[in-house]
């Protein structure tokens, strides 16, 4: 979840740690901003070092961490320029926001935290800090499980934190037609992840299989209030090697949007959201030259999103078949 910036800190690491080459520039290139549904990041700390030294993210907004307020591994990942801020619990939960670019301001929880079961008992589900000129915030949305449980009308107490004027909502499980026409009144953009759920939900059992349907009738119904829907995988929550992550536009696709409007959500419309038209998500003179190339056309069949032909990023070609 993403914040209008605040107020503008210079970029900076930790003294003694590498310094962030990437983050060198950033200006000129933008912002890029990562989130992962990590799911214990003691557990998964390999993997998560290993992503950040290859994708070099600016800042990346962690959940479900798992670890208490002085466990998280920050020796980890400061060598490799980033600062931590976090909000932990111990063995449920757990937010954090990893920075290249400094960290400032940070605010952990809610003002009006409803709490669960009692206003007494807070969890660690949300954090923000600013980010250089930019103000972000890692959240994880309670599960509301069944409309009949308890926890679902926590939930919706927790969502209520949109009236506070959050820009976005990552995932969104659970989305009434009073939120979602609170979203569409103020513009907050959704960003749905609708692949991890459908992946993980046949294995998983339970509520997983009402979540996905409920997401989809939000879905729909989303799209007839005009929210802004942007494209988001929550990559991380599946192998995004055995699960090609464009599979997101083909659920898009089949919950109602046009493939160009599928195509818009992950182009212009993610731009905008970041508050970087100016420089990404078209193909015109002045922006910057990221492209990807398929055989087919993608407005008969979005499937040709997942069999990519060509890429170049910052008017580098990283991809080229047949050559």
């Amino acid at each position: 979840m993403h914040e209008r910036p605040t107020r503008a800190s210079p970029a900076r690491a930790k003294p003694g740690n590498r310094a962030p080459a990437h983050a060198a520039g950033w200006w000129d290139r933008g912002m890029r901003i990562a989130t992962w549904n990590v799911n214990s990041v003691l557990a998964r700390l390999p993997r998560l070092v290993e992503w950040l030294e290859q994708a070099a993210p600016d800042v990346v907004c962690l959940q479900e961490t798992k670890v208490g307020a002085d466990a998280f591994p920050a020796q980890s990942v400061e060598p490799l320029g980033y600062e931590v801020a976090q909000h932990g619990e111990g063995r449920w939960n757990g937010v954090a926001v990893l920075s290249r670019l400094g960290l400032a301001d940070v605010a952990r929880g809610l003002p009006d935290d409803p709490g669960f079961p009692d206003a007494q008992t807070l969890e660690a589900r949300t954090i923000a800090a600013t980010c250089g000129p930019v103000r972000v915030r890692s959240v994880y949305v309670p599960n509301g499980r069944t409309p009949e449980d308890p926890h679902y009308a926590y939930k919706l107490r927790w969502l209520a934190a949109l009236r506070a004027g959050v820009d976005t909502i990552e995932h969104g499980d659970g989305l009434t037609d009073a939120l979602l026409d609170e979203m569409a009144k103020k513009g907050v953009y959704w960003v749905p992840t609708i692949t991890v759920g459908a992946y993980v939900a046949p294995g998983r059992g339970g509520n997983w299989t009402d979540m996905v349907a409920a997401e989809r009738t939000a879905f729909q119904k989303a799209l007839k209030k005009n929210v802004k829907i942007v494209f988001g995988t929550d990559a991380g929550g599946f192998d995004w090697k055995e699960l090609n992550q464009a599979k997101e536009f083909e659920y898009y696709v089949q919950y109602g949007m046009t493939p160009m409007q599928a195509i818009r959500s992950a182009t212009s419309g993610a731009a905008e959201l970041l508050g970087w038209k100016d420089k990404v998500g078209v193909i015109e003179a002045g922006k910057w030259a990221d492209i990807v190339a398929v055989s087919g056309d993608p407005l008969k069949d979005i499937g040709e999103l997942s069999r990519v032909k060509f890429v170049m990023k910052g008017g580098v070609v990283y991809k080229r078949e047949g050559r």
